[in-house]
């Protein structure tokens, strides 16, 4: 009993980092996988336990995947009915959907990772993987450092340390599109088999030299292999830009519309790059922007 009151008194903020997109989306033999690229942009939950009816509402105000990720997270932990129907959430800080910036996968972590404190317990990221993955396909955003996983199935194939960071110039376009139209097409297998290998190599060589000009070739050419699969429009001309601008490379949403440029800032001239992307008619298609930092510390949770 003096555990439960505990428990009760008890509220958690959680943060998630979205994303820009992935270093780089391919296939690793038979396997699907992919390096996220984590952004310091967040989404956002407080989660408490509040009265019956405010409870359930809030719940109920849940995306459907957060509502199947606290079902899921509520069987995995045991957490009994009682207490279950006292978690109220609410809503921060929030990723943009539908432009390929993990916010789904933001969603569903935050709900699990902040149950989980909450009550007490404490779950490793792989698991975080792992749990997201039985949901839908997931980005590696749980992580403190970068990982290549099987996003489909949930499990780390190689960990990677990167010592650097950079600024992104983040271009966010009209258009959205949601991830899960992507794989139904009948094509799409066929399609991914043509990727190669280089990409992941190339940024592996990257990592190892902590060269963010290795990385960026390599994210550049994830996305022109990714074009047959989903086009992302004005690539040539976004890769130009990022040429003539010094920019390392560009880096995106395999499977969502953002875009961005690995600022050299040694050497790019942010005004002249702006000025350059307005004078384009991809300027009205990538309709706003913002600077962004590379962000790899993981999930953020405060207990209170």
């Amino acid at each position: 009993m003096k555990r439960e009151l505990e428990i009760l008194n008890r509220s958690v903020v959680v943060k998630v980092p979205g994303t820009c997109g992935e270093w780089i989306q391919t296939i690793n033999g038979k396997r699907e996988c992919l390096v996220s690229l984590p952004i310091n942009r967040f989404t956002e939950m407080k989660i408490s336990f509040k009265e019956k009816r405010a409870a359930l509402k809030s719940q109920s105000d849940l995306m459907p995947k957060s509502q199947e990720a606290f079902h899921k997270i509520c069987d995995y932990l045991k957490v009994s009915n009682t207490l279950k129907t006292q978690i109220h959430f609410e809503i921060g800080e929030r990723l943009e959907i539908g432009k390929g910036m993990a916010s789904s996968t933001a969603d569903i972590t935050a709900v699990m990772a902040g149950i989980s404190a909450l009550v007490g317990e404490t779950l490793l990221s792989e698991t975080l993987l792992k749990l997201a993955c039985e949901i839908e396909p997931s980005d590696g955003v749980m992580f403190e450092e970068l990982v290549l996983i099987d996003h489909l199935n949930g499990q780390v194939m190689e960990p990677f340390i990167l010592k650097h960071t950079a600024k992104i110039l983040m271009l966010k376009p009209v258009d959205t599109y949601m991830t899960e139209a992507l794989r139904t097409g009948p094509e799409y297998l066929e399609k991914l088999r043509n990727k190669t290998d280089k990409p992941l190599n190339l940024l592996r060589e990257g990592i190892f030299e902590q060269s963010l000009e290795k990385m960026g070739r390599a994210s550049t050419l994830s996305l022109i292999e990714n074009e047959n699969i989903l086009e992302k429009p004005f690539l040539g001309e976004l890769i130009k830009i990022a040429e003539e601008n010094h920019c390392y490379g560009l880096v995106g949403g395999h499977s969502g519309t953002v875009c961005g440029m690995l600022l050299n800032e040694e050497k790019t001239d942010l005004g002249k790059l702006l000025h350059r992307i307005e004078q384009e008619s991809l300027g009205a298609y990538y309709a706003s922007y913002e600077i962004v930092e590379m962000y790899n510390e993981g999930i953020k949770i405060t207990v209170r």
